[in-house]
């Protein structure tokens, strides 16, 4: 990420062949505007840090609200992690996120027991 042009072109090229790219863990860290403006980004993954604590007032709502609300000016799906509770996922529809996943869904699984539960149904 010191080098967002190169890195920018590298994802260009991979985008032409059919790859998508998402970017983690927004909000936090190393995502952040910047990237999102010069990044060929298909889709933009909000931390679970907001989502935590979106329901706590009006000011954590307002934040996810505003990058729920940017990536859709942008073009860019958006998906939200850490979906621990019903209320989570329905504020979170509400404000229009494209895509949530958490504990609210699913807990993590090994390869075999989601073969056997999704992979073996006709």
């Amino acid at each position: 990420m010191k080098n967002l042009e190169g890195a920018a072109r590298i994802l260009d090229r991979l985008r032409a062949q059919g790859f998508t790219f998402a970017l983690d863990d927004f909000g936090s860290g190393y995502s952040s505007l910047n990237h999102l403006q010069r990044l060929p980004v298909d889709r933009l993954k909000i931390d679970i840090l907001f989502v935590r604590e979106m329901l706590l007032g009006s000011r954590q709502r307002a934040m996810v609200a505003a990058i729920i609300g940017m990536a859709r000016a942008l073009g860019i799906e958006v998906l939200a992690e850490g979906v621990e509770h019903p209320d989570q996922a329905s504020e979170l529809a509400g404000l229009g996120c494209d895509t949530v996943q958490g504990y609210w869904y699913g807990r993590p699984v090994s390869a075999a027991e989601f073969a056997g539960t999704w992979l073996a149904r006709k």
